[in-house]
C-alpha cells in the first residue's frame, strides 16, 4: 500500500516539495505490539512557514496504517519554533529510548539555526504513550549541547 498526505487518515495536503517520506522510521510507539511508523516531510509548509518540516505517526492498525498526527515546531510543547528551512523531519528514528516498552521518536531539522549561527541543525525527542506520541517532556539538542558549537553543521542528518 502507498501513502501520501491525500491517503485516508493521513493530516495534510499532498504538494510539491513536500518531501513526505523523506525519511521513515517504524516502530511500536503505543506499546500495543503493533508497529507505528513515523514519515519525515522536511519541505512541509507549517503555518505559511516555507520548509518549516514535520513528521507526521501513522498509528499501525490490523496490517495498514491509519489516524496519523503530524508533528512540527508548532505543535504545542514542542521546543523552538519553524523558521524558513528548518527541514524538521530531515531524519527520523523511533527506538525505545527510556525503555518503558514503547518507541520514542527522535527527528532531526538539518537547517535549524542556533543563536545566530544559521543551519547548523537540531535533534528533538518525542516520548510514546499508550495513545502515541506527547510533547510532554519533549527536548532538543544541538551541537552546542556536546561542545561542538557551530562546527556541527548538519546535525540531527543521521539518526541510530
Amino acid at each position: 500500500m502507498t501513502y501520501h498526505q491525500d491517503s485516508p487518515g493521513v493530516p495534510g495536503t499532498d504538494e510539491a516539495g513536500d518531501g513526505f517520506g523523506a525519511s521513515v522510521s517504524a516502530g511500536d510507539v503505543t506499546g500495543d505490539g503493533v508497529p507505528d511508523l513515523a514519515v519525515g516531510a522536511p519541505g512541509e509548509d507549517v503555518d505559511g512557514v516555507a520548509d518549516a518540516g514535520s513528521v507526521t505517526l501513522l498509528k499501525g492498525s490490523g496490517g495498514s496504517f491509519a489516524s496519523g498526527k503530524a508533528w512540527h515546531q508548532e505543535t504545542a510543547g514542542v521546543p523552538g519554533a519553524a523558521e524558513p528551512g528548518d527541514h524538521f523531519g530531515t531524519s527520523v528514528r523511533l527506538k525505545d529510548i527510556n525503555k518503558n516498552g514503547r518507541a520514542d521518536l527522535a527527528t532531526g531539522a538539518t537547517g535549524e539555526d542556533i543563536g545566530t549561527t544559521r543551519d547548523v541543525g537540531a535533534v528533538w525527542v518525542l516520548r510514546g504513550t499508550p495513545t502515541g506520541l506527547t510533547s510532554s517532556y519533549a527536548a532538543s539538542f544541538n551541537g552546542g549541547d556536546f561542545g561542538v558549537g557551530g562546527v556541527a553543521a548538519d546535525f540531527g542528518r543521521t539518526l541510530r
